[in-house]
């Protein structure tokens, strides 16, 4: 589900379970006092495996106000079977950069079962090979990461465009389908020419 964050507020939102109609139980707590980010709309998940044996649940969600912008929203709620470790990557990119100054972003999503303590995430060039590589983590489910990296267009003399692959390696994933994305980036050359046959006087 997505939830409306507030920076700076002391509002606590609780995620609320209860087995065949009997009493809500607490399953997870957001509290907006311990986040710091930007205000906006945020994800969040919940894992109700402890839930299985039950014909049917209930969720719900409580929020407590506090003292300070006490508001937020709820949107986009699912609810879905997930792997119980499965991370995910989309390549964001420009569809032209000048030379020299591109800016590429790898979104990575956990979108299973598991906190993903320790992975990489890595930009693959189709010439040049592996170009960058970050190490990451902790990412909780159901959140996201961006990692940025600057790519070298202009390293290989003669290629008009920059064939990009980002790939995110976690040695706990049990879905490959969705670890790896591509992006083409056409170079555009710089305004000014290149000089040539130079002479110097002294």
């Amino acid at each position: 589900f997505r939830y409306w964050h507030v920076k700076n507020s002391d509002m606590l939102l609780e995620v609320m379970v209860s087995r065949e109609n009997g009493e809500f139980e607490t399953l997870r707590s957001f509290d907006f006092s311990e986040d710091t980010s930007a205000a906006g709309w945020k994800k969040g998940a919940v894992l109700l495996d402890g839930y299985t044996d039950a014909d049917y649940v209930l969720v719900g969600w409580r929020a407590t106000a506090g003292m300070i912008q006490s508001v937020t929203g709820l949107d986009a709620v699912d609810l879905r079977d997930v792997p119980r470790a499965d991370l995910s990557v989309a390549l964001a990119a420009p569809a032209s950069a000048a030379e020299g100054q591109p800016v590429i972003t790898a979104t990575v999503t956990n979108i299973g079962a598991l906190e993903a303590e320790r992975f990489k995430v890595s930009l693959y060039h189709d010439a040049l090979g592996k170009i960058a590589e970050r190490d990451c983590g902790p990412l909780p489910l159901g959140q996201s990461l961006e990692v940025e990296f600057s790519a070298p267009f202009n390293c290989v003399p003669g290629l008009k465009n920059g064939a990009y692959e980002a790939r995110v390696e976690w040695d706990s994933d049990t879905d490959f389908s969705n670890d790896a994305d591509r992006a083409v980036v056409l170079l555009r050359p710089g305004r000014l020419p290149k000089p040539t046959s130079l002479t110097g006087t002294r």
